[in-house]
């Protein structure tokens, strides 16, 4: 068409024409070229219309190994995967309330952080405030006469004496799909420091090694045949709504920062990476790596079957280059510090870490649209759910809107908020509430009001009255201004 047009033009010649269309059809390629590769690195997380039949446990398996289990004949996820300019960006598929539970993931892999030192080396138990099941993360300080199958008093693992669990299905189920390589690691670290009580973990990679070996546990299950995650082996008894779960190659395409993208032709280790915390932990890899897989094989490589595992040489364009077994390490470190969620309790405070790759697809904003909650603990049948991240609309949300949340205390001022951004993802926040005036409250003039304001207000809005019966001066003030001050005025006591 475009050849008929140009020739009928007569002032235009032949060899304009012909690089008229190369230009174009460059512009073309190019563009699809963007495309597969975005749908490559970030397979498909919530199935909505590339997923396969309902199986025969009601799950739904997306291109990408990403489930999600539903009882309901029809599913349709409210979240969607949009590939744009600025990269993979999460959209609401329909008008969505405040309030509403957008979707709910399962972690592929989580961890308590670390217990104290003392745990690794004497017997006793430490206090029931801190205890809580290494699998479905339910404290023990919850427990009491009504809870049902559940331990007065958790157990704890006879061999490493790390994790205590709330029953005996939680220990069975970690076990297998998780606790067993982390088991081994603590056991084997107090083995080589002499049970020394001050032999635990002297740096962040140090620290990541369980969840390491817990994620290194769960992708090597998926990747050797069985398309259930841990958590949703458990939806066999019982279906739970809209529960999703990410595969492997998700996990693989997780964002990372650009030196860790493709491989390095020269092998450069940290030194973190070349303690014996990691020796241990690669040994205990290659040894798991080769077991009931297709690398059992008498002339079998203990090293690339472990690297198969983290499957990012499955997602590299340039078949030449490989990423090394410590170069595949040092991604997934990057990928734990970009992409997990601290997991919190109802008080806000962090134990524990998870690697949700669904919830990772929400981009940042200091001014959100969707908050997370935590759900610990949730019966299915007669064993326990692994802690469940729920994506909550914390107000109305239109259809075709970006889902977005807070990577960072939303309380911090806005010079602080973007430091912790580039100093933890590497980039500069530009949304409304980081612009001068971009986001203004309605505050008394006088500022030794602002401390009582917030009571004196909601107490006027529960008489119906209005803010000007209150008699007092409103003036329009930036967050950021009011909260500092408030801060101030906290400190000022």
């Amino acid at each position: 068409l475009l050849s008929a047009f140009y020739l009928s033009e007569s002032h235009l010649s032949i060899p304009l024409i012909v690089l008229c269309e190369i230009v174009l059809l460059q512009s073309l390629v190019s563009q699809m070229s963007r495309e597969k590769s975005a749908k490559q690195r970030y397979p498909c997380c919530i199935p909505v219309s590339n997923c396969n039949d309902t199986n025969v446990d009601g799950g739904r398996t997306s291109e990408g190994g990403c489930r999600v289990s539903s009882s309901r004949k029809s599913y349709k996820s409210m979240m969607i995967i949009e590939f744009g300019p600025h990269g993979v960006h999460a959209m609401a598929s329909q008008d969505i309330t405040a309030g509403t539970v957008i979707v709910q993931c399962l972690p592929l892999a989580h961890s308590l952080f670390n217990p104290p030192t003392n745990l690794l080396t004497e017997e006793e138990n430490y206090g029931d405030e801190n205890r809580r099941c290494a699998r479905c993360f339910f404290s023990e300080r919850n427990v009491d006469e009504t809870t049902v199958a559940r331990k007065q008093k958790f157990g704890r693992c006879s061999k490493c004496k790390v994790a205590f669990y709330c029953s005996r299905s939680c220990q069975e189920e970690d076990w297998n799909h998780f606790h067993k390589l982390e088991c081994q690691y603590y056991s084997k670290r107090r083995k080589k420091s002499g049970n020394a009580p001050n032999f635990y973990a002297t740096n962040a990679e140090e620290d990541a090694i369980p969840l390491l070996l817990r994620t290194f546990s769960a992708l090597k299950i998926l990747r050797d045949g069985n398309q259930q995650s841990p958590g949703e082996s458990l939806n066999n008894e019982v279906l739970h709504d809209d529960l999703v779960s990410c595969g492997p190659d998700h996990f693989s395409s997780l964002m990372v920062s650009s030196e860790h993208i493709k491989p390095s032709q020269t092998e450069t280790r940290s030194s973190a990476l070349s303690g014996t915390s990691i020796k241990i932990a690669i040994d205990i890899m290659e040894k798991f790596a080769i077991k009931g897989s297709v690398y059992d094989k008498p002339q079998r490589d203990k090293n690339s079957a472990a690297n198969s595992v983290w499957g990012y040489n499955n997602i590299v364009d340039d078949k030449r280059a490989a990423f090394t077994l410590h170069q595949s390490i040092e991604r997934t470190l990057n990928a734990f510090k970009k992409n997990n969620f601290g997991i919190v309790d109802s008080l806000h405070s962090p134990f524990g870490e998870g690697v949700y790759p669904c919830a990772a697809l929400l981009n940042h904003s200091c001014a959100p649209n969707c908050i997370l909650r935590y759900e610990f603990g949730r019966k299915v049948g007669s064993k326990f759910q692994l802690p469940i991240l729920q994506i909550v609309a914390c107000r109305n949300i239109v259809k075709g809107e970006e889902l977005t949340h807070s990577y960072v205390d939303l309380a911090l001022p806005t010079v602080e908020r973007r430091a912790r951004l580039i100093g933890t993802h590497g980039f500069e926040c530009k949304c409304i509430r980081c612009q001068k005036n971009g986001c203004c409250l309605e505050l008394p003039e006088n500022r030794d009001e602002w401390a009582l304001w917030p009571l004196k207000h909601k107490f006027a809005a529960m008489e119906d009255k209005s803010c000007g019966s209150l008699s007092t001066k409103l003036t329009e003030v930036d967050l950021d201004e009011a909260i500092i001050g408030c801060h101030a005025i906290s400190e000022n006591g």
